[in-house]
């Protein structure tokens, strides 16, 4: 008889998900206010994360929001030294297109409200995100994910002394809630 996997990419259509991530953090292309002078001793790469919860619509359409740490990024320059942490919320649309019954490549889309502290003062205002990962399913209720996430433009240097890329190199891992058994065609009867 005819048999489907017992895993699958993709979540369910119309189930819910949750999850974590874990990775590297690197801090990109920053931008300092004019009163930072003399840059040296950059630390661009942390340790981030975050944790994630998700609507599956259909095999190809979910919506993530989740929790980011972005990490801290630390500097010294003329005048003393200081640093960026950064963290924040983040929404957006989650496209996917399987690879086969138990790999899925997808692309994330959406914004990212931050909140960027340095030394002295504090930051919070909203970014782009994108990011793109592959998801495998271990079993019908778990799976994990290996992704990119790019956020754009997190801080202001005015206030927070730089403005900066961030990117996060994360292995995840989430749990599909009301996964349904797969179907078995049955046996077709003797003749």
């Amino acid at each position: 008889g005819l048999m489907m996997s017992a895993a699958q990419a993709d979540p369910q259509d119309n189930t819910w998900y949750v999850g974590g991530k874990l990775g590297m953090a690197q801090f990109m292309g920053p931008d300092y206010n004019a009163v930072l002078t003399g840059i040296t001793n950059e630390d661009k790469s942390d340790v981030g994360g975050g944790a994630f919860v998700g609507y599956q619509l259909n095999s190809w359409l979910g919506f993530e929001a989740g929790y980011d740490y972005l990490g801290k990024y630390t500097f010294d320059f003329a005048n003393g030294s200081d640093e960026l942490v950064a963290q924040g919320g983040q929404l957006g649309v989650k496209l996917g297109l399987p690879v086969n019954d138990a790999l899925d490549i997808y692309t994330r889309l959406g914004g990212f409200a931050y909140w960027a502290d340095s030394e002295n003062n504090s930051d919070d205002g909203y970014s782009p995100l994108a990011a793109l990962g592959l998801e495998y399913a271990m079993t019908r209720d778990w799976a994990t994910r290996l992704e990119y996430q790019w956020i754009g433009g997190v801080g202001d240097k005015q206030y927070v002394g730089s403005e900066v890329d961030s990117g996060l190199l994360s292995v995840g891992v989430s749990y599909r809630f009301g996964q349904a058994a797969p179907e078995v065609a049955p046996a077709p009867a003797p003749a």
